[in-house]
């Protein structure tokens, strides 16, 4: 709905952008009752983003600055190129009362916002996963020191009814990237590696892929549910002598688990030098 009580009206979630991440947020906040519609405020140049979200009765702001104005916890929902833009356009905004700045721009420091904005702001840093979309986030977390705890616990629990959610030092914020973040991207090109290999011999596609998505979810859930060590799951499939062995075998002799290792740390460093770009 449109806002007639903008000064008056304070909310606990705001959202500068509204693309697809914070979508599958807002949609994840309000379907699980985390938060009520109308404790959320959602801006974004494009009003038509903001549509779904004010027919369940979000507000929608006119500026970036009124979401400063208005919300607990601001989304800077924004891609990293688009980041000093956003902090520019904010910096002499009037900010609510004890506001905290949430960044979901992968590679970008709560130090460099804060010092955009001028002042100590309280930076809370997410990496979410694309996954969210489907209501299978996964999220890493940090905070600046301007954070207070309890403030911080308030955020994580809301996050956490729509994502797994890990808190850790933002060092580790650049290299989590690679694990959460890309790694959807990494899934997908085993799942086309695997239906390539079905095709090759002769299995049509719409016949392996239920059989293979099946298969993947049932093995995850394998590693979630087991309590063993990996390295156990895979013996426990890997008879001597027989078809499995021989995958692994030829896996081992292309050199995969080391081809994940540097694609891995090819994915940190390129979050390093999108850091440093800045």
């Amino acid at each position: 709905m449109m806002r007639d009580d903008a000064a008056a009206r304070c909310c606990k979630y705001g959202f500068i952008g509204v693309g697809n991440m914070a979508s599958a947020l807002i949609a994840g906040l309000i379907d699980t009752g985390a938060v009520k519609p109308d404790n959320i405020m959602v801006f974004d140049i494009d009003a038509s983003r903001c549509t779904p979200f004010t027919a369940r009765g979000a507000y929608a702001a006119e500026s970036a600055a009124e979401v400063c104005g208005s919300c607990a916890y601001i989304y800077l929902a924004v891609k990293p190129y688009q980041m000093r833009d956003c902090l520019a356009g904010i910096k002499d905004a009037r900010f609510f009362d004890e506001a905290i700045l949430v960044s979901i721009a992968a590679s970008v420091p709560t130090d460099f916002i804060a010092s955009q904005l001028g002042r100590e702001a309280g930076v809370i840093r997410v990496m979410p996963s694309t996954p969210m979309l489907v209501g299978k986030g996964a999220s890493a977390v940090t905070a600046n020191r301007f954070v207070p705890a309890a403030r911080l616990d308030e955020f994580v629990a809301d996050l956490k009814k729509v994502s797994v959610v890990e808190v850790m030092d933002e060092s580790l914020l650049n290299p989590v990237i690679s694990v959460n973040g890309s790694s959807p991207a990494y899934c997908y090109l085993f799942i086309k590696a695997l239906l390539e290999g079905a095709v090759a011999q002769g299995i049509k596609p719409e016949i392996a892929q239920p059989l293979l998505l099946q298969t993947i979810e049932g093995a995850v859930e394998m590693v979630r549910r087991a309590g063993k060590p990996i390295d156990v799951l895979i013996r426990e499939v890997s008879s001597p002598g027989g078809t499995t062995l021989a995958a692994l075998d030829s896996f081992e002799k292309s050199g995969f688990v080391q081809s994940v290792v540097d694609a891995m740390r090819a994915c940190t460093t390129r979050a390093d030098e999108i850091t440093a770009e800045l």
